[in-house]
């Protein structure tokens, strides 16, 4: 009896409050679907079963945790907004005679209910696009899918329990804020904060100090190797500072605005300045969630688009060449060995070698400081490369060496203690060694092969202490071949079997390896096409999220201006007038967000070019139309949803003309 009551009580609540829970049902479905789609590719076995479809898994299994978790914050983020609805509805129950545990009873079925169409409608939709996911998957890279279609029970098992997980929780917080409240407060949850807001300035300049501190280290760090330390810290400082300038430099600001007697007290003025002073105490962390949400928005899918389409400038970035085999401490008979086999496999295959390169290396780690390089040193190192003069293309002096750190730093001379010095004349040209114009890389350019190898003997010296391990410079052979796709299929594969087998006629070498940009091209794409995927999914949830945030913005403000607006009619301002309010508040408050996120990702943008070189993408001009592109079109769809949320506030208010006396 008493359970079918609730169930009645619990369906009509919802029913007449359609307008706050009906997006957050259809926020919960999204939310579910997604993290039903990302696990479903990342157990998939023909993801599984491409090549790089292990490091894909690993990275759908990361976004999958990331969606989950941002699912819990955000979805007990904007309950809040529906409780704080609620509030005075539970708190004229509570008077009219039912317990504050019936009414928890009544929210537990609510939620209930909620949550169980959430989940079924998410599953339902998660499962049907997911083979529509996993074909544009395959599409991105470059594979098809096949038409099996089948449902995951454990994965189904897994979404549920976690969501279960989710909505109890966010359930719990709802009880707490029920039963700390007594029936007055609840009723009267409307006019609570109405009072004018101080401002805090102290709090004000603390954000401002901390938001400063997070433009300076974006623009400050210039090494891609120090980005990825500091980078977390920046975002942290970042967030932090947004939301303390927004909720306690906005009041300050408007208060500024309030001192300005011409300006406030202007008909255009004077109501939206007021309007805004009292209720950004409380809404300045939905803003400031908004403007974050908008920043990691455009951020995500920029890089991610950035590094899918700028695949084959990577590629050449890191591998100058098509096929490039390197052979550790290499003897000279296994030299030629090596490149007797690669010339005959290149001339059987029928394809052509075009721009053939084989040269002797160096490759180690040392510490370099003003010039001087301490090979036994610990901690961040950078990693050395060193070849020939004639296998550089150039003609040094004796004594001189040519120098190029990829951090930008000069040298005039380059001394190892212990063994020789050089006066550096010059800046040294790109390697077709592999990773050489890396992050932290340094090249060097000896005058004589014999330096080659003395600088091996002296580095394994200064490393182990003893003329043992590494006492010869590495072996590198490259090469762009010129054929069809047929005749280079499988060739990585035939160097790579081939190679050992040279190698045993030889006189001893360390390890081998064939990479290049064919060898790595279907890795790398396995990789970006992951990042791409996952970046598109977090993409959306995070739209998503601020799609909602800003509709029960203007939902929840809509309600508490009903009477605010009727009163401005009551006492002889113009409809003309309180729509011209209206509209100064609603975009000054919902295009804010938009233009702080803006100049974030103005100064966003030097440390997240830096962290992209990390992966190898240098073209800036590249990332720089995508990121434009992105936010364009994040803009346009920004006011989209300010135009369909704000029609939501002025229907809600009921803006009409006022009837004449008869």
């Amino acid at each position: 009896m008493r359970a079918g009551l609730y169930f009645r009580l619990a369906g009509g609540n919802i029913r007449k409050n359609g307008k706050v829970y009906f997006p957050y049902i259809l926020t919960c479905v999204c939310m579910i679907s997604i993290f039903y789609i990302t696990a479903f590719l990342a157990r998939d076995p023909g993801v599984r079963a491409m090549r790089g479809g292990n490091s894909l898994s690993a990275t759908l299994s990361f976004g999958c945790a990331v969606v989950g978790i941002f699912s819990a914050i955000f979805l007990f983020y904007t309950n809040s907004f529906i409780v704080k609805r609620r509030r005075r509805e539970l708190g004229l129950y509570n008077i009219l005679g039912m317990a504050k545990h019936n009414i928890a009873e009544v929210m537990f079925v609510e939620n209930a209910i909620i949550g169980a169409a959430g989940l079924v409608f998410g599953l339902v939709f998660g499962v049907l696009l997911s083979k529509l996911a996993q074909m544009c998957l395959f599409r991105l890279m470059g594979h098809v899918a096949g038409f099996d279609f089948y449902v995951s029970v454990p994965l189904l098992l897994t979404t549920s329990a976690v969501y279960a997980v989710i909505f109890t929780v966010i359930y719990l917080g709802s009880l707490k804020k029920l039963g700390t409240a007594s029936p007055i407060e609840l009723l009267h949850e409307s006019s609570v904060g109405e009072r004018a807001p101080k401002g805090n300035l102290p709090a004000a300049l603390v954000g401002l100090v901390i938001l400063g501190a997070g433009y300076w280290l974006a623009l400050s760090i210039k090494d891609p190797l120090q980005v990825t330390l500091l980078f977390f810290v920046a975002v942290i400082l970042v967030i932090i500072g947004t939301y303390i300038c927004f909720i306690s430099g906005s009041v300050m600001f408007l208060q500024l605005l309030r001192k300005n007697r011409r300006y406030y007290y202007s008909k255009k003025h004077f109501v939206p300045v007021s309007g805004m002073s009292y209720r950004m105490k409380r809404n300045g962390a939905g803003l400031a969630s908004i403007c974050i949400l908008s920043t990691m928005v455009v951020v995500t899918l920029s890089s991610v688009m950035s590094l899918y389409i700028g695949l084959k400038d990577t590629l050449r970035t890191r591998y100058c060449r098509d096929y490039i085999v390197t052979v550790r401490n290499c003897g000279e008979a296994s030299a030629d060995a090596v490149s007797e086999y690669i010339g005959s496999l290149i001339s059987g295959s029928g394809l052509k070698a075009k721009n053939l390169v084989k040269l002797r290396y160096f490759t180690g780690y040392g510490k370099i400081s003003g010039g001087n390089v301490d090979f036994g040193a610990d901690g961040l190192l950078s990693h050395i490369y060193a070849v020939s003069a004639a296998d550089a293309g150039v003609s040094l002096q004796e004594g001189c060496a040519l120098v190029s750190a990829e951090d930008g730093t000069p040298f005039e001379t380059l001394s190892f203690e212990g063994w020789r010095s050089y006066t550096v004349t010059g800046e040294a040209p790109d390697l077709p060694i592999p990773e050489s114009s890396g992050p932290g890389a340094v090249r060097i350019v000896l005058p004589d092969s014999s330096d080659i190898y003395g600088m091996a003997d002296f580095y394994s010296v200064s490393r182990h202490g003893a003329e043992e391990g590494r006492t010869l410079p590495d072996l590198c052979i490259g090469f762009d071949a010129v054929g069809s796709s047929d005749e280079k299929s499988g060739l990585s594969d035939r160097i790579g079997n081939g190679i050992g087998k040279a190698l045993e006629s030889g006189d001893g070498y360390e390890s081998y390896r064939c990479t290049g940009i064919e060898p790595e091209l279907d890795d790398f794409l396995a990789a970006y096409s992951g990042l791409l995927f996952i970046g598109i999914l977090l993409g959306a949830a995070f739209v998503v999220a601020a799609v909602l945030i800003m509709y029960y913005k203007q939902v929840s403000e809509g309600y508490e201006d009903q009477s605010r607006f009727g009163i401005m009619q009551k006492v002889g301002m113009t409809v003309g007038e309180i729509r011209t309010s209206v509209n100064s508040q609603i975009l000054t408050v919902f295009f804010l967000p938009l233009a702080v996120s803006a100049v974030h990702m103005g100064f966003a943008f030097p440390m997240v070019n830096r962290v992209l070189q990390l992966f190898g993408l240098v073209n800036v001009r590249l990332f720089l139309a995508v990121t434009a592109g992105v936010f364009l079109v994040f803009a346009l769809f920004y006011v989209i949803v300010y135009a369909v949320t704000s029609k939501a506030y002025i229907s809600i208010i009921s803006i009409k003309p006022a009837r004449r006396a008869a």
